[in-house]
């Protein structure tokens, strides 16, 4: 059985992202084992059915300044559950769903936790082009600074 992993981009304040999280994971009634909302991550399993004996995971929100990803990473609770590994998936794409369910919620009844994509062309912070963006962050990820996924993120946030 293979690890399960998922991310998904959020553009809200990384806290507002967190607690969207943990509200979803209170409304699928999934069994929160730790939450460090410092860090931004909780640990949860989510329970048995009929095609798996539940997984163990846990869900890290990592921050940038366009809003927060959410990264769920875990294993199914037993190795040889050949057929968790489909359930743990949508699972994981359950709990994202819902995630994005609260916090459009929340951004509705306070939209100051929205994070808006600068104007297109040119940064508002650093004041490049987004051909000499896209060079500094093909750069960082050359560097070892950036991993895959947070280029193809960073990336996509700045071609939209």
């Amino acid at each position: 059985m293979s690890n399960l992993a998922n991310e998904r981009f959020f553009p809200a304040h990384p806290d507002w992202v967190f607690a969207a999280v943990t509200r979803a994971l209170k409304a699928l009634r999934w069994s929160v084992k730790s939450t460090d909302e410092y860090a931004r991550s909780v640990s949860f399993s989510t329970p048995m059915s009929g095609f798996s004996w539940g997984a163990s995971l846990s869900a890290s929100v990592i921050p940038s300044p366009e809003g927060g990803l959410v990264r769920v990473v875990g294993a199914a609770k037993v190795r040889t559950n050949v057929t968790a590994g489909g359930a743990e998936r949508k699972n994981i794409a359950r709990l994202l769903d819902t995630a994005s369910h609260h916090l459009q919620g929340m951004l509705e009844q306070d939209p100051s936790g929205a994070i808006h994509p600068p104007q297109a062309g040119v940064s508002r912070a650093s004041g490049q082009t987004v051909a000499d963006q896209l060079q500094k962050l093909a750069e960082l990820r050359g560097s070892g600074a950036l991993t895959d996924a947070e280029f193809r993120v960073a990336k996509a946030r700045l071609l939209d």
